[in-house]
């Protein structure tokens, strides 16, 4: 089986998956004319499941898939007689993808983690220091004798 073959074969069955995943958006029984009620179970399953595969795990299973093909195809190429220019982009371009592949996989980590330090820790200090700095005025009182 050659790597074109691979690629159709994956681009068939995601976009199948992707299609099959849709189908809730699409056709919902519980959606009247006037009315905008959902059921929880298709809440739950457009949150976790399709959206969570389709946009969070299917891109990393995809660059890691095109990512080892591109790595078999230059091994291959390495051993025919080929251009010395050639195969030095084929190999920089190799690295970059496989680079890429490995250093998304820790952006999301390194995101989260920036986003807790951000919005967890720091906003909740500031939030307390200008509490502080509200709650100690003085408002002047007005006595009647």
């Amino acid at each position: 089986m050659s790597n074109s073959s691979i690629v159709d074969t994956a681009q068939l069955l995601t976009s199948l998956l992707i299609r099959i995943l849709s189908v809730g958006f699409l056709i919902d029984p519980t959606s009247i004319s006037c009315f905008c009620k959902t059921r929880m179970f298709f809440a739950q399953f457009s949150i976790l499941v399709a959206l969570g595969f389709v946009i969070g795990i299917l891109p990393i299973i995809i660059m890691i898939t095109f990512a080892l093909l591109t790595f078999i195809s230059i091994r291959t190429i390495a051993s025919r007689n080929i251009y010395i220019e050639r195969l030095g982009r084929d190999c920089q371009l190799t690295a970059m993808t496989l680079i890429y592949v490995v250093s998304i996989m820790f952006f999301y980590y390194v995101r989260n983690q920036v986003i807790y330090v951000l919005i967890d820790v720091h906003f909740k200090r500031f939030r307390q220091a200008a509490n502080k700095l509200t709650n100690n005025q003085v408002t002047p009182g007005m006595e009647m004798n």
